[in-house]
């Protein structure tokens, strides 16, 4: 299984890529632009393979490829671009920082087969050594009961969800999305997150209309939630009557270390209280 990073602004293209990478159980993590895609790369620690269109709307996949190879922790990953260009375009490419490059439109038959050896030649992640500049310390352990927990992100930014994702799915997180309050309580009742985490602006509501209603829900309650704002939140009335405090509170721009280790205590939290309810229902 390796971590691969799908740069890709087509969502055809996006979708039929992510479909052949997920299938071969490899963990993915998508970008629509190039602007997500420097976001998540700031933010993973770890990366096996970039698989990058050339052209990504007003953004240059080349531009972007070049930057990654200046940069010292993620220099060494194998990259590969997908293009519908010229042959001098794809050699464009290759002296820009690509190690290969597939031409559009992808076949299925052979997709795999031609991102294989830049994998180790099995599938699986290659061993690249690491960069004197990576100095970074992991952003969290990876726990066993990671891929047991699912987190409810909720922002009407795009990007922000991207970034979430990028952090979290890694760590063997499962990631549901909302743009809004409404369809974060529909996502709620439909899958039972072990914890949300909310913006506050957005385009129906804000964060805090989405807790009232979690805390209003008897089915809901229990779920524990984050808050996340670029603006503090003690002159605000409403998150003094949630009782919103620097534990369920995080500060934006946050730390990717600070928001992992968050997210997992407070879901720790709440499978130990979960635990302790039961057995107290238990022994009446």
């Amino acid at each position: 299984m390796a971590r691969i990073l799908l740069i890709e602004d087509n969502r055809d293209h996006l979708e039929l890529m992510a479909y052949l990478l997920q299938a071969q159980g490899h963990v993915l993590l998508s970008a629509g632009s190039a602007e997500s895609a420097q976001t998540m790369m700031e933010c993973c620690q770890e990366l096996d393979l970039i698989i990058c269109d050339i052209r990504l709307g007003q953004a240059s996949g080349i531009d972007l490829v070049r930057a990654v190879r200046k940069s010292g922790r993620l220099s060494k990953v194998p990259i590969v671009a997908v293009t519908a260009g010229s042959m001098g375009q794809a050699q464009e490419a290759l002296a820009a920082g690509f190690d290969s490059y597939i031409l559009k439109p992808v076949e299925p038959e052979t997709f795999i087969a031609e991102i294989t050896e830049y994998l180790g030649g099995d599938g699986r992640p290659r061993i690249v050594e690491a960069t004197k500049a990576s100095t970074s310390p992991p952003l969290a352990e990876e726990l066993p009961d990671n891929q047991h927990s699912t987190i409810l992100a909720v922002d009407d930014k795009s990007t922000n969800l991207d970034l979430i994702r990028a952090l979290l799915q890694p760590l063997g997180y499962r990631v549901i999305t909302a743009r809004g309050v409404e369809e974060a309580l529909a996502r709620a009742r439909a899958d039972r997150p072990d914890l949300i985490l909310t913006d506050v602006h957005m385009g129906d509501g804000t964060g805090f209309d989405l807790i009232r209603g979690i805390q209003d829900d008897a089915a809901l309650r229990y779920i524990p939630w984050l808050v996340t704002s670029a603006t503090y939140f003690t002159m605000d009335a409403r998150a003094k009557d949630l009782h919103l405090d620097d534990s369920n509170f995080i500060l934006q721009p946050w730390e990717p270390q600070k928001l992992v280790e968050k997210i997992r205590n407070r879901v720790r939290v709440e499978k130990d209280l979960s635990a302790a309810r039961k057995a107290q229902a238990g022994s009446w």
